[in-house]
């Protein structure tokens, strides 16, 4: 990395350090987080705003637990329609699309009561069908979810979380709860229960056992499974972070008129190079001439998933896109809401079987690193444009 030790140096000089003592801080944050609201049934996670972690901190430090809390399940609970793209997958997950869709839809439409329910099963689901625990779901007293290198699974995450909404509880309680006590709830005791705190905290359980998860299959339970890190690691990745402040902070969003910085329809070569424009209409291409191989590549949708290019092209052609032809397309607006998403507006003519329908569809692109599932940040890191979601088209009838 470096040619010389004098090469080392003046780089190590020339970091900001003001810059990375102040955001050294976050890294407290997690457990700063769990220590303040784990009893209440939180727990922090990599998947977090980390806006909402600090704020939520910093509140429950000024103006105390309730005030804290009361900001947590308001943001929160906007932060979720921004990670839903997460729940897509591992298989296990993915599986569970409708329930989790359906459990979303009554969550935004405060059904509280089916919500809540929905969300026992899939986390429970999930963890049983990932066989970390021997088949056992998440709330069992034999399920451990835990890897020494995670911020959900950790110690102090998960197993501590389990705990809390795995308690007994004995008698019919009429007296409204905050906290999701499974037993309580599904066995017929907590009455009460049907409210956006309940709900909301289970969708953060299920997004940080995501993670658990990810972390347990990926890192291993232990610290001597790992390579150690060493000092060259660390140089890097001080560089990296240090690059990567000095980019976002000079990032805007770009400001894109139709018809004069993008066309309204035309072929992806019309478009700017490594855009998230340019890959939605080489999706909208490949859809056209059937080429659901090359389709594949566009979308997120079988991310950590084993199967072969021909089997998830076979999945796009057969569950998705039969008897659905693209016909044309229109891009009405391109908004780069942060330097990893963009949010198109197209409507697109489609023929479905015997009759052409137009559809009004949003797509959301992600831009992710490249070869991993990981997101990346545009023009910085290598890397591509995917959709992160087309049940949409699926749903077209």
């Amino acid at each position: 990395m470096f040619k010389d030790k004098e090469d080392k140096e003046a780089f190590l000089e020339s970091l900001d350090f003001e810059w990375l003592e102040e955001n050294i801080q976050y890294l407290d944050y997690p457990d700063k987080f769990n220590k303040i609201f784990l009893e209440r049934g939180w727990v922090a996670h990599g998947f977090m705003h980390t806006e909402t972690m600090k704020n939520a901190v910093d509140i429950a430090d000024n103006k105390g637990v309730d005030e804290a809390e009361r900001y947590l399940v308001d943001a929160y609970g906007e932060d979720i329609k921004d990670m839903m793209f997460l729940l897509n997958y591992p298989p296990e997950l993915k599986k569970r699309h409708m329930l989790i869709k359906t459990a979303y839809d009554d969550f935004i439409n405060e059904r509280y009561h089916s919500c809540i329910l929905l969300l026992f099963t899939i986390i429970d689901g999930f963890v049983a069908d990932t066989n970390i625990s021997g088949g056992r779901g998440f709330f069992n007293d034999s399920t451990e979810l835990y890897a020494w290198d995670s911020i959900a699974a950790h110690k102090t995450g998960l197993k501590e979380l389990q705990k809390v909404l795995y308690c007994n509880r004995g008698n019919t309680n009429l007296e409204e709860i905050t906290i999701p006590y499974r037993n309580g709830i599904l066995h017929g005791r907590d009455l009460n229960f049907a409210n956006k705190e309940c709900a909301v905290k289970l969708w953060a359980t299920l997004f940080a056992v995501k993670e658990g998860v990810r972390d347990i299959i990926s890192k291993g339970r232990e610290p001597e499974t790992q390579e150690r890190t060493s000092f060259n690691d660390i140089i890097e990745l001080i560089e990296y972070n240090e690059n990567l402040k000095k980019f976002c902070d000079e990032w805007v969003p770009r400001t894109l008129k139709k018809d004069i910085d993008f066309q309204e329809s035309g072929s992806s070569e019309e478009y700017d190079e490594n855009s998230p424009e340019k890959r939605l209409v080489e999706f909208f291409e490949f859809w056209k001439n059937k080429n659901f191989g090359y389709m594949v590549g566009c979308i997120d949708y079988f991310s950590g998933e084993d199967r072969t290019l021909k089997d998830k092209a076979g999945i796009l052609a057969r569950d998705f896109f039969k008897g659905k032809t693209l016909a044309s397309f229109k891009i009405f607006d391109i908004d780069d809401e942060s330097v990893s998403v963009t949010n198109i507006s197209t409507e697109l003519r489609i023929k479905v079987n015997d009759k052409e329908i137009i559809e009004e569809m949003p797509f959301r692109m992600v831009y992710f690193k490249e070869g991993s599932d990981k997101i990346g940040f545009r023009d910085f890191d290598k890397g591509s444009w995917k959709i992160v979601s087309i049940s949409e088209i699926k749903d077209l009838s």
